[in-house]
């Protein structure tokens, strides 16, 4: 990983956490009944390619920036990437249109989740695990990424409406103030 992307696209806060090291990774969190709580530095190596990997918000804005515009893929490997390889049976998630699901990533019309809504696509990977919630959005048409992290794993709706609200307010749509799902 390190010679074939982190090094090559200049990411030089990214890396793999494979040996459970400090690596300078922050603290995560959670909310429970008792207050905040810290959550231990979690093994992320029993999740390699799905979890293992510590970034930071500049490499990750390198990384999506490489990524959808041509420099980690070729093209019919970045359209397999976004197509939708879901089950033709996979039911509607809360009422909501279909999420398109393509390899380690998803499209939707993430806007129409919040109030006022808008309905422009946005490709999205969200992450969360061992006290983290975070997401990553990107609007194709408008070339623009959003990137949210948190460090206290039950903040999911309010990451969520915190990159809608970049997101809406990049694309110069009306601000969301609250969620609608």
């Amino acid at each position: 990983m390190n010679e074939a992307l982190f090094g090559p696209l200049g990411l030089k806060d990214t890396g793999l956490d494979l040996d459970g090291g400090d690596h300078g990774v922050v603290m995560g969190y959670a909310n429970f009944p008792g207050g905040l709580a810290p959550q231990p530095n979690a093994n992320t190596s029993i999740v390699a390619g799905a979890g293992a990997v510590y970034s930071t918000l500049d490499d990750l804005l390198v990384w999506q920036r490489a990524l959808h515009r041509g420099e980690v893929l070729k093209p019919f490997s970045y359209q397999q990437m976004l197509s939708d390889h879901s089950p033709e049976d996979t039911p509607k998630e809360r009422g909501r249109p279909h999420r398109a699901w393509g390899y380690g990533i998803f499209s939707n019309r993430l806007g129409e989740q919040v109030t006022p809504s808008f309905e422009d696509r946005q490709i999205y990977h969200t992450g969360s695990w061992g006290g983290f919630r975070n997401l990553m959005l990107y609007q194709p048409e408008a070339d623009i990424s959003v990137i949210v992290l948190s460090n206290n794993y039950h903040l999911r709706d309010q990451v969520f409406l915190i990159a809608e609200q970049a997101m809406a307010e990049a694309l110069g749509r009306e601000f969301p103030t609250g969620l609608d799902r």
